[in-house]
């Protein structure tokens, strides 16, 4: 999944990820494969937020 990501892509994208894990997010492959998506600007936040289930949320993204 992070083949082509640049060191700093990849730290921010393991940094939203360890710091939403932490708030108690469970994130599946597709949320991780979501989260990289909008790391490297092929899709967006808020497209990202609208597809979570409802009443979670996700920082660090954006």
């Amino acid at each position: 999944m992070f083949v082509g990501l640049s060191a700093e892509k990849r730290r921010t994208v393991n940094n939203a990820i360890a710091s939403n894990v932490l708030e108690g997010w469970e994130p599946s492959r597709a949320d991780v494969e979501a989260v990289i998506e909008v790391a490297t600007g092929r899709a967006c936040a808020e497209d990202f937020m609208a597809n979570l289930p409802h009443g979670e949320e996700v920082r660090g993204l954006g």
